[in-house]
């Protein structure tokens, strides 16, 4: 993407007071452009005041955007026709060129061709710059920067030399990887040589001097990469050598310094120095969290206390002052202007995410026995799937391992249920609770034969929990059926409640007679009487969830047998909304390869936040381990059009950058 030191950053957060289009609603979507680069949002359904809360989206086109950034909300037309223009606001960038760092939220007008008023878009602007322009460098910063502690180490990976593969002899496909602390770099592959020429230059932030180098020599296969060798190099002897480094060839021993054996030799240039740049961001981010914590919960970062306001009149911690060091000695009344307005604006952002954080610990489901009642009122409109054009539904409910069943109705498409399953859930742990769904699936009961699915609905239980009164209560939910390709849309409508009681949860009690008739009313006031069918529900927009399975590394050993110790026969199985999919297997020892795409056909609205994405250990003849198991939130996903691109040279991926997940127990 380029240098996104200077970036302008845009968060398209809602818009109202849109109009209404041909045959209803406009379903909307707000496309912003800057410069030469274009972002657009996810589409709202049926609504004229939309919100959005879309990521933000990232420009580095700047230069180029001619002080102005446009934004055009569209309403998407859900057939063959054009989409259609609602309004489009051009906003000025010059405020937030003048406040760099300091975030603008405002509503902002729309107007339509004619430049007649037609609404509102809220945006969030903010406009960053290269930290090095905030701060002068001159001589004194130099001899500051230099005279400082370590806080980067710099090096080459050269080569190595007699590399022998651990099973087997001839030559390998080698890489090799060092990492410090947290922190790793990797080299290319060297295809079937035992003297590979890496020359791969690595920078690894690294300030403790207790720490130490670990490379890494694997050869890579068709499934996975085997070690080859490590070698470890504390942190010590590269300190010894000073800021110039040192060169040595490094003898790889087996894992966990497992010797007898001789595995080759790899070359490395290292340094330990000091990196300025790096230095200035580290006191930087500190001075903010430090001016940050003095203004939300005073010196000692506790609970707030009478007189914080005061703070600056005592003693301060040497780490609060670091910036001082980097920071002009003399500022004009402008600059002074321009850093309180950074540090304030940056006050108030993290405040925000302090809050968020707080109302998600608020809202976290708490550890006990838990009871969840699905009552499972009536279906409409089913799917006919028996050769007279009826069915004859059925009711299943799954949740966390238990199932239950409501009786079968023979020879409809529209039927009343009204059986109340319950559930018990003892002694669920705060992860089980919140990983936990209800799965509700309407089937075709058969004599013989499977029976067959005409549809079904999932719901989180911490979504339900989090709800007024801790319930999902009687309301139309569209079913869709997830294991035929040929059903799209909307398979039938289904009535339910369903009802999550925690420790220390009371359930609400209900005049259901009182209830029933406003229902009739309302439905009769709709033009949807008993003998009309059809709830009214936002229309189904069918959208692909696609979990992108590229590699994993370090995996644990689960079994060992003669023929090969360490052996790990593995996939990824992903589950969102009642359905799951899988790649795979592969056989490897600890890090496997698996580069494959996990496409899920997800019918919005949905009533699911959570997408568990595990990993399994095959057993042959046997039940799969679980290994590990992966959460993931659908708001947090990113939402593109343009993830993979297909072009006569092949299809390239194009989505979102991947990225490293912690697994831990399952």
């Amino acid at each position: 993407m380029g240098d996104v030191s200077d970036r302008l950053e845009v968060k398209v957060v809602a818009a109202r007071g849109l109009g209404e289009v041909e045959g209803g609603d406009c379903n909307p979507f707000a496309l912003v452009r800057c410069g030469a680069e274009e972002e657009r949002t996810a589409v709202a359904s049926a609504t004229s005041a939309p919100e959005w809360n879309a990521s933000t989206m990232i420009f580095t086109d700047v230069a180029d955007a001619a002080d102005d950034v446009v934004v055009a909300v569209m309403h998407k037309a859900l057939s063959a026709a054009r989409d259609q223009a609602l309004g489009r606001a051009v906003i000025s960038l010059r405020t937030c060129f003048q406040a760099v760092g300091v975030e603008q939220d405002d509503w902002f007008p729309l107007e339509d061709a004619d430049g007649r008023a037609c609404g509102e878009v809220r945006l969030e602007l903010a406009y960053f710059v290269d930290a090095d322009d905030d701060f002068p460098e001159d001589d004194s910063d130099d001899e500051a920067a230099s005279g400082g502690e370590p806080n980067m180490v710099r090096g080459t990976i050269c080569r190595a030399r007699g590399l022998r593969h651990p099973d087997r002899a001839g030559p390998v496909d080698a890489y090799c990887t060092v990492r410090v602390g947290r922190h790793k770099a990797s080299t290319a592959t060297v295809r079937r040589s035992n003297g590979p020429l890496f020359d791969h230059a690595f920078e690894l932030p690294c300030g403790d001097g207790a720490a130490c180098v670990r490379v890494k020599v694997k050869a890579r296969a068709a499934f996975g990469s085997t070690l080859i060798g490590e070698a470890v190099l504390p942190m010590v002897e590269v300190a010894a050598h000073g800021e110039p480094g040192c060169s040595r060839w490094c003898r790889l021993e087996g894992k966990d310094g497992e010797v007898g054996k001789e595995r080759g030799a790899v070359e490395l240039q290292i340094a330990w120095v000091r990196d300025r740049k790096y230095a200035r961001s580290l006191a930087r981010l500190g001075a903010s969290l430090g001016d940050l914590a003095g203004g939300l919960w005073g010196p000692g970062l506790g609970a707030r206390t009478e007189g914080a306001e005061d703070r600056d009149e005592g003693p301060k911690e040497d780490w609060l002052l670091e910036e001082d060091a980097f920071a002009p000695q003399h500022l004009t009344s402008r600059e002074q202007e321009e850093l309180d307005e950074r540090r304030s604006a940056g006050a108030m952002m993290a405040g925000r995410v302090v809050d968020e954080l707080e109302g998600r610990r608020a809202a976290a489901m708490k550890p006990g026995d838990y009871a969840v009642q699905v009552h499972v009122i009536e279906c409409r409109d089913l799917k006919a799937e028996d050769l007279n054009g009826l069915s004859d539904p059925y009711a299943r409910v799954r949740v966390h391992g238990r199932q239950r069943k409501t009786r079968v109705v023979k020879k409809v498409t529209s039927c009343v249920f009204d059986d109340v399953l319950h559930f018990s859930l003892p002694n669920l742990t705060t992860a089980a609770a919140e990983a936990a769904a209800v799965d509700i699936a309407i089937l075709d009961h058969d004599a013989i034969g499977r029976h067959a699915t005409i549809g079904s609905a999932s719901f989180d239980l911490r979504k339900v929990h989090a709800l007024a009164d801790h319930e999902f209560y009687r309301k139309w939910v569209g079913l869709v059926d997830t294991t035929n390709s040929a059903d799209n849309g909307y398979q039938g409508f289904l009535k339910c409640s369903v009802t999550v009681l925690g420790p220390g949860d009371e359930q609400r009690a209900h005049d259901l007679d009182a209830e029933y008739q406003r229902e009739l009313e309302r439905e009769e006031e709709e033009g949807r009487g008993i003998a009309l069918s059809g709830p009214t529900l936002p229309p189904a927009r069918l959208t692909f969830l696609v979990v992108y399975c590229w590699e994993a590394e370090d995996l644990p050993a689960t079994k060992r047998n003669l023929l090969a110790s360490n052996l790990l026969k593995c996939y990824v199985v992903a589950e969102a909304g009642g359905a799951s999919c899988r790649t795979q297997t592969r056989r490897c020892r600890a890090d496997p390869k698996f580069g494959e795409e996990l496409w899920f056909p997800v019918t919005e609205p949905v009533e699911f936040r959570r997408v568990a994405v595990g990993l399994a250990d095959y057993v042959w003849g046997g039940r799969d381990r679980t290994v590990a198991y992966l959460y993931l939130d659908v708001d947090d996903v990113p939402r593109s059009d343009r993830a993979v691109k297909t072009s006569l040279f092949g299809t390239t991926y194009q989505g979102p950058r991947p990225r490293w997940h912690n697994l831990y127990g399952a």
